[in-house]
């Protein structure tokens, strides 16, 4: 997955079972061309560790806390690197989308909706300015 979602913009980490993470990929794939994104479902296929490391790294602050949907507080209180590897070894338990935009370097967890739209808005912008 590294190689082949570096080359399309913008990686889409979905779980097809989870409503938000769907309702994410239907927004993405109404408001933009196929050729701008990409749709992992990373409990079928995760992402190899190199990958996740990197998507780890490109989130904030306030979204590495949140990574685990069910996080206990000994996890939290084990921090950011911990938390990555539960991530890493139990995709099943990270919060769903996460979106990952390899142009900018930046990803999110795709949670209100809200968010995943402004998303969407910057790549549609980006992509009419190209």
């Amino acid at each position: 997955m590294r190689s082949a979602a570096r080359r399309i913009p913008v990686t889409i980490l979905h779980w097809p079972a989870c409503s938000k993470s769907r309702a994410c990929v239907d927004l993405f794939a109404q408001r933009l061309p196929p050729t701008a994104f990409a749709v992992v479902d990373f409990g079928a296929d995760p992402p190899p560790r190199p990958t996740m490391v990197d998507v780890f790294d490109m989130l904030s602050k306030e979204d590495h806390a949140a990574i685990i949907r069910d996080a206990t507080e000994e996890e939290k209180k084990q921090g950011d690197l911990a938390l990555r590897e539960i991530a890493i070894k139990h995709p099943e338990r990270m919060q769903r989308p996460v979106i990952v935009n390899w142009n900018s370097g930046t990803a999110i967890i795709g949670r209100p909706i809200d968010r995943v739209a402004s998303v969407v808005r910057e790549i549609a912008s980006a992509l009419e300015t190209t």
